[in-house]
């Protein structure tokens, strides 16, 4: 792979798709919350003209609205009703807020109704005037009222999320609706124009729109970079810009809706432990940022929310000394794990600037249909920048002090001296317990029997079967010695027309692809049919052709639903008809998501295997890190590959796959023991499901530690083999011909 593998122009482009942290300016972080006493706060901030903070409070069954000063001191306070959590504040600091009473809800209703009203108090908490807005039905899926603002002539703005903005006059009369299809936020700016914020507009990416009073139509004023979703989006009348609150950090935008990057970073803050979300922020006339945050917390066995309310005054202190030390890390995608690992190192190592270039090489979407066509190429171009842009700099002697290897072709690296030898760096440090780690795990990334890519966290995959049909049916499974062949007999036997319509109601499996069912039976045969280490494949080969028509014939044989994908089991629309499926296990969870999915009891068994030997039980790759050989801080890149290793990190409920370390996973068990999200989640949906117990904490270990073999797959060689199968499952070639021309592509690309 040679250096004019990438050039300049990939580089320009994938740096023009990302918003960057140039503008960013240090801060000083300081916990109002604290200084407030704050235990159950709302979820709004108002800023006053004093310059005053204004929320709400919970205590026992009593709301208080609170103003403080800036520097945490509660300078009024006053009861106010216990639904009065939804406010916004007007130019005369009058308070207008959202009053709904719900009315009675029965098991099983799926509608809900709620009266709703306007109260507008003065700032001393005096009642001015209400508008009653009546009695109005939403369905589960309707969030009704969700935001509210005014403009300086008094007209008032609803947000009914997701469906329109009503106006209403200052006498409470309804002026207009304005359709809000996509509309998470809305906000006036000083021209009293109404912006409407958009996490996932019709693009899937967020955006804002504007529009006047008097237009019958809005029209796009910014739309951010793909990857960079708002959580929250407020307008400064003092600074005259829009901000949005995103996943790390606040982005400033102009009022022609030019946006100027990151203006604060989330890394800076306390608000990336596990478990804490953002609720809502605002600037002061000095430029001081708060923003208001809850925490879960579950150590009682009870998950409670505590909240939290931090000030973030800009920094006198210089970012850049001159001595200063700067850590670099290239990552496809951050996380929110990697991004506050990052935030304690700061705080640990204060002469130390971490640099994290974030290539934002995944698909991101809020819309409940997934990521749209453009989202799907945008990310699959970034993790092709990623892939030339690493590969360019490592093999020219240059590139980060930690590189994410997963999905790049890492043992090249290795034979190239350019990744450093992490069991020699292990060896030497007598403060890290490799015995701490799955160790089936860490030998499995092991090359020429050392470790040069540490693993932070991991998943794999069982076969489920939906343990109702397989009693039905009598199938009983010895999955240690059972092969694919063996699987198309069961599969034939359950795939079935059980109401007599003429058609198969019961199938083996989920509706798959010819492609699909290859790469299925393929993965565990894959390493049998090319040596990386020796630059040879044998994809001519007669075991390959066999393999070839088995699948196409797998595919031919009817086994799988004509309907039901991977898809509609995610909506939960099979009503329990799927025999089998591939159950993807990244958390303890997994029992309980593939009971939902199959819609009842369901049994886990071995993968088949092709060339009647046991298949090996597989790793799939999670998120890896090297250190560059030639790094000049090899010593810090190490410290923080350790702080990704520690039970801090490890054991955070954001960790989305299961964690290396032992005492991490044990804790994860316990916590989703505790947590129980999937069962709460489906219990009163319609779904067959009952609560994680140990048992199944246990059966999930057990399968962790069997797991043995990570297939090490060079991407652009899978690439070849999945491009090279589409005209053989099209007829256009035979299963020889496809044979040929895979084994002489991936042969040229080995040889590279």
């Amino acid at each position: 792979m040679g250096a004019s593998a990438c050039g300049d122009n990939a580089k320009k482009e994938t740096a023009a798709n990302v918003l960057d942290m140039n503008n960013v300016s240090n801060y000083q972080e300081q916990d109002l919350g604290r200084e407030l006493g704050l235990k159950n706060a709302g979820m709004k901030i108002g800023l006053d003209s004093g310059n005053r903070l204004v929320l709400t409070e919970q205590r026992e069954k009593d709301v208080y609205n609170v103003t403080a000063d800036t520097n945490g001191k509660r300078v009024q306070e006053y009861k106010c009703d216990y639904t009065d959590i939804n406010f916004t504040l007007d130019s005369q600091d009058n308070r207008y807020v959202i009053r709904e009473k719900y009315g009675q809800i029965k098991e099983g209703d799926k509608k809900r109704e709620v009266e709703s009203s306007v109260v507008i108090y003065n700032s001393k908490g005096e009642k001015q005037k209400s508008f009653e807005l009546g009695k109005r039905t939403y369905t589960d899926e309707q969030a009704g009222i969700t935001d509210i603002a005014v403009d300086t002539k008094g007209n008032v703005y609803l947000l009914e999320r997701r469906e329109k903005v009503e106006v209403l006059n200052p006498d409470g009369k309804k002026i207009k609706d304005i359709e809000a299809k996509k509309i998470d936020f809305i906000e006036i700016d000083d021209k009293d124009n109404l912006l409407m914020g958009s996490s996932s507009g019709e693009s899937g990416k967020s955006s804002v729109e504007i529009i006047s009073l008097g237009q019958d139509k809005g029209k796009l004023l910014t739309e951010l970079s793909a990857g960079h979703f708002m959580h929250e989006m407020k307008y400064s009348l003092v600074n005259k810009k829009l901000y949005f609150l995103a996943e790390k950090g606040i982005i400033a935008c102009t009022p022609e809706g030019k946006t100027e990057g990151y203006v604060f970073d989330l890394k800076q803050s306390s608000l990336l432990d596990s478990g804490t979300y953002t609720n809502d922020f605002v600037f002061d006339k000095d430029n001081n940022i708060y923003i208001l945050a809850f925490k879960m917390d579950n150590s009682s066995g009870e998950n409670k929310s505590v909240s939290l309310f931090y000030k973030y005054s800009p920094s006198k202190e210089p970012g850049n000394a001159a001595d200063q030390k700067t850590l670099s890390i290239y990552t496809r995608y951050s996380e929110k794990y990697l991004e506050s690992a990052i935030a304690q190192f700061r705080k640990k190592y204060p002469d130390i600037k971490v640099d994290l270039k974030d290539f934002s090489a995944a698909t991101i979407s809020s819309s409940e249909d997934g990521p749209g066509d453009d989202e799907i190429n945008r990310a699959q171009k970034a993790e092709e920048d990623y892939r030339k842009i690493v590969s360019t700099e490592l093999m020219a002697g240059k590139g980060p002090d930690i590189v994410e290897t997963e999905g790049l072709p890492y043992r090249r690296y290795i034979d190239k001296n350019c990744l450093e030898n992490l069991s020699e760096v292990i060896k030497n440090d007598k403060s890290f317990d490799i015995n701490n780690y799955k160790q089936n795990i860490l030998n499995a990334f092991k090359y020429k029997n050392d470790l040069f890519v540490m693993p932070v966290n991991f998943s794999f995959a069982s076969f489920a079967a939906n343990k109702g049909i397989m009693d039905k049916e009598g199938i009983s499974i010895d999955s240690s010695k059972w092969t694919w062949k063996d699987f198309l007999s069961l599969a034939q036997k359950i795939t079935r027309d059980n109401d007599g319509d003429g058609k198969p109601d019961q199938y083996a499996m989920e509706k798959m692809s010819p492609e699909g069912i290859f790469s299925m039976v393929l993965l565990s045969e894959y390493n049998n049919f090319i040596d990386l280490d020796k630059k040879s494949c044998s994809f001519d080969s007669g075991e390959f052709i066999d393999l070839l028509n088995f699948t196409k014939g797998f595919s031919d044989m009817g086994v799988c639903s004509p309907k039901l994908d991977i898809s509609e089991l995610y909506k939960m629309l099979d009503p329990g008809t799927i025999g089998f499926m591939r159950s993807y296990f990244g958390t303890y969870q997994g029992v309980i998501q593939t009971q939902c999915l199959m819609n009842g009891e369901v049994e886990f068994y071995n993968m088949p295997s092709y060339s009647a030997q046991k298949t090996p039980n597989i790793i799939y790759e999670g998120r890896t890190y090297a250190i560059n050989n030639n790094s000049k801080l090899k010593a810090e890149a190490w410290e923080f590959i350790k702080l990704l290793l520690s039970d801090e990190i490890q054991a955070r409920d954001d960790m989305y796959q299961f964690p290396v370390s032992i005492s991490a996973l044990e804790k994860k068990a316990k916590s989703e023991i505790e947590r129980n999200y999937m069962y709460m989640a489906y219990k009163d949906k319609g779904r067959k499901v009952r609560a994680l117990n140990e048992e199944d904490v246990k059966m999930v270990n057990k399968m962790i530690d069997e797991l043995e073999l990570l297939p090490y797959v060079e991407e652009q060689a899978s690439q070849i083999v999945l491009e090279g199968i589409k005209d053989f499952f099209s007829g256009k070639k035979s299963a020889q011909e496809t044979a040929k021309l895979i084994q002489n592509k991936v042969s040229i690309y080995l040889n590279e």
